[in-house]
């Protein structure tokens, strides 16, 4: 909606649409390797203080008349890669945060919530809020993003993802053991092992 406020372009309008999604598809599977090697609290909280510096950035470039097309796409970028990591890593820290029977629960409301918040009342509320000013809403939204960081706090336990066992080859000294490193098997095709 503000991009179509700020332009009568409609290329440019869904510019500012594909930087807020694109990022799913270009930066997903980053994004579940880290969720899977780091703890996911830690990166909720970067996403959404990813997400509080642009809201942040846009409501003081609308309050200061800079508001630009451009801002507006790199704020939207940040915002859709934050999304993505955010989605994300707190999908993953469900099982980490309930117990193992209530998880299903917890993933049924959770992808409720996000339901009705991104398709039913967040467009309206978002409507009710452009209209009562770009830095009311933006305002709004960066207000949001900082209880959300805030709350994370309440979150106590390991929201690490466990780390598999690392696993050692046996030597070649080892009595039993075939010939070779372990990495190739024993074959003795690579250098460590002829």
């Amino acid at each position: 909606m503000l991009a179509a406020r700020l332009t009568g372009s409609p290329a440019e309008v869904t510019a500012v649409s594909l930087t807020l999604t694109l990022p799913w598809l270009l930066v997903a599977l980053h994004v579940g390797v880290l969720v899977d090697r780091f703890d996911r609290r830690l990166l909720l909280w970067c996403a959404n203080g990813a997400r509080l510096a642009a809201t942040a950035l846009l409501t003081a470039s609308a309050a200061g008349g800079g508001l630009t097309l451009g801002v507006l796409l790199g704020a939207g970028a940040v915002l859709g890669v934050a999304d993505v990591l955010a989605s994300t890593a707190a999908s993953a820290l469900v099982p980490a945060a309930v117990p193992a029977e209530r998880c299903e629960g917890a993933n049924a409301w959770m992808v409720g919530a996000e339901t009705v918040g991104q398709e039913f009342a967040g467009p309206f509320v978002g409507g009710l809020l452009l209209a009562a000013g770009t830095r009311f809403a933006l305002g709004a939204t960066s207000v949001a993003y900082a209880l959300a960081a805030l709350s994370l706090f309440l979150l106590v336990g390991r929201f690490r993802a466990p780390r598999p066992p690392r696993t050692r080859w046996p030597s070649r000294s080892t009595p039993g053991s075939p010939r070779g490193c372990g990495s190739c098997g024993g074959t003795g095709c690579c250098a460590r092992c002829r």
